[in-house]
């Protein structure tokens, strides 16, 4: 056996496994991270109607950004329908509200979970990279609310 061979067959750690992968996945939270240093001051809050007409401006992400918008706002009712139905049996049973408390908090978790895995399919969520949609919406933004 030749010596490239056995340096190309060398153990990596799991963590080094594909390093290009890794820097293209987290490239875009870097990005967004740096850009939002520069900023003097924070960004506006926007709402339904921001992100409306941000989907009749760009035709590609609009749509992808209502469809986040929408999976998660399920999201966030299914976490509330899971704490509140994991804290009600938990105190119906076992009368302990530091118990109901513990399992609110990990029933709204499951909740938020498993609505996420149903949004996710229902919305189309997994047909696109989310964190390229968000980044557009957020340039657009910037660039709108600096005008």
């Amino acid at each position: 056996m030749s010596d490239a061979s056995k340096e190309e067959k060398k153990e990596l750690p799991w963590w080094a496994i594909d390093k290009e992968a890794w820097r293209r996945k987290f490239g875009a939270v870097v990005k967004l991270h740096s850009s939002m240093k520069e900023d003097e001051k924070p960004l506006p809050a926007w709402t339904s109607k921001d992100i409306e007409a941000f989907a009749k401006e760009d035709p590609v992400y609009g749509p992808q950004v209502a469809a986040l918008r929408k999976n998660s706002e399920a999201c966030g009712y299914g976490a509330v329908a899971g704490a509140v139905g994991s804290a009600g049996v938990a105190l119906r049973f076992s009368k302990s509200p530091h118990g109901a408390v513990l399992a609110g908090v990990l029933g709204a978790l499951t909740g938020w979970l498993v609505t996420n895995e149903g949004a996710t399919w229902a919305y189309g969520t997994y047909k696109f990279d989310n964190m390229d949609a968000n980044l557009k919406f957020v340039e657009w933004w910037r660039k709108k609310s600096s005008s």
